[in-house]
């Protein structure tokens, strides 16, 4: 045997015994790895110190209104992190502590995507469908584990014996630990006061809304309302409330309801606030096009004001006729609208409460049809999503609208209808192709 080939075979073979006792040797442990932030202008920056053991000191500036979130001791029927099936090594952890530094156990931690990106839009309805929540354990820690990396979090806290709090979270990486500073939970204000009719009689059951004006005038329940009812003295109460400005909407059966703006809560206080209701009225009609047709589902909605800070409101949609009726609305004049998709108002009309003939015209708005082709072949797509984006002259992006549809059409052709009236761009998008851009109009 050539000596070459003797000497080659002998290094395989020391390199396989070499292995063999590598494999047989305990593992050292890994080292501990301290996760970092990238900041806004891409330099590294060390990111938050994790908490230390049983450790309750924060580091860091403290924010009163801020809480943390749940231990992986998920709770039996709680919703399960989501994100866990992707595999992301990361885990998001923290503590709530109350104002004298101990741990709050049971708080109801969540975070969610919602209400994260830079621009907001007044009344928008944030998907919560994501949202992941936890309880924090018997410590006030919770942990995250296998969370979907993001430049932030919307944190949200919920105790009977706290205000809720809010707020964003770190950045969150994809493999590591990331540690929250400690939330404190605080004790906010105290709204009391009495419900009364006209006559100086308690009004109970009445229910009374606490709601922040970010929300006023939404379509949808506010996340941060805050609900009592009165007692058989018509007395309510409504604890930790938190800081900022809220709206009060107080309502009965068979008053009319009224909405008092401008409530500031800035500390720790007491404030009272009596409400007296009227006997409710109504206003009832009809919502029509310019066709004298029924608009079905149309919002309509009266507005009245009786003061700087107290106002009137009612809500009511159009049956399958167009009809509607604005049931417990406070005596008095009121500003009636509609909207409805497709249709556009022409004016506002102003009505005194006991009318039931008023009637609401709205025009319908045109609709943008056109169809989508190949480039190369000239050959209908037949699976394809068009959107309405806002065009705002030469050389300036345009911004994409809400009005956008899929379609699957053998022709490639498509209709858009109830399109308002301004200047548009349509962009097309369909698999396997880049998205393309019509001309405007």
């Amino acid at each position: 045997m050539r000596p070459i080939l003797v000497l080659a075979l002998v290094i395989v073979a020391i390199a396989a015994l070499i292995f063999g006792v590598m494999r047989l040797l305990p593992e050292s442990p890994a080292a501990t790895e301290t996760p970092t932030t990238t900041t806004a202008a891409g330099s590294v920056a060390p990111a938050k110190p994790p908490l230390s053991g049983s450790s309750l000191d924060g580091g860091g500036t403290e924010n009163p209104d801020r809480t943390v979130q749940t231990p992986t001791e998920a709770n039996p029927g709680r919703k399960l992190d989501p994100s866990a099936i992707v595999g992301y090594d990361n885990v998001f952890s923290g503590l709530v502590r109350n104002p004298q530094g101990r741990g709050v156990s049971g708080a109801e931690v969540t975070i969610s995507t919602a209400n994260t990106s830079n621009l907001f839009f007044v009344n928008e309805k944030f998907d919560t469908s994501k949202d992941v929540t936890q309880r924090t354990d018997s410590e006030g820690r919770f942990a995250f584990r296998n969370v979907e990396p993001r430049d932030r979090y919307r944190i949200t806290i919920k105790h009977p014996e706290y205000t809720r709090y809010e707020d964003t979270s770190i950045p969150i990486g994809d493999s590591g630990t990331f540690q929250e500073p400690p939330i404190t939970l605080t004790q906010g204000a105290t709204l009391a006061g009495t419900v009364r009719d006209e006559g100086g009689n308690a009004v109970n059951d009445a229910t009374i809304y606490l709601d922040g004006m970010i929300f006023q005038g939404s379509t949808y329940v506010p996340p941060d309302r805050m609900t009592g009812k009165t007692d058989r003295e018509g007395r309510f109460t409504m604890v930790n409330v938190p800081k900022g400005q809220r709206i009060m909407t107080v309502m009965a059966q068979g008053y009319g309801t009224i909405t008092i703006n401008g409530l500031v809560f800035d500390r720790e206080e007491a404030l009272t606030r009596d409400v007296t209701l009227k006997v409710g009225e109504m206003i009832c009609g009809r919502v029509v096009d310019d066709q004298g047709q029924g608009v079905v589902e149309a919002r309509v909605t009266a507005l009245g004001f009786s003061s700087t800070q107290q106002s009137a409101r009612g809500d009511a949609v159009t049956d399958a006729k167009g009809d509607f009726c604005l049931e417990n609305l406070t005596p008095g004049p009121y500003n009636v609208m509609a909207v409805a998709k497709g249709f556009r108002a022409e004016r506002n009309t102003r009505v005194e409460t006991g009318t039931s003939n008023v009637t609401l015209e709205m025009v319908r708005e045109p609709n943008v049809s056109g169809q989508v082709v190949d480039a190369a072949t000239n050959a209908p797509i037949t699976a394809f999503t068009v959107r309405l984006r806002f065009y705002y002259g030469p050389g300036l992006p345009t911004a994409p609208s809400e009005i956008s549809q899929s379609f699957n059409s053998p022709t490639g052709e498509f209709t858009l209808e109830g399109v308002s009236q301004s200047e548009w761009v349509v962009e097309g998008q369909a698999p396997g192709y880049s998205p393309s851009f019509s001309n405007n109009f």
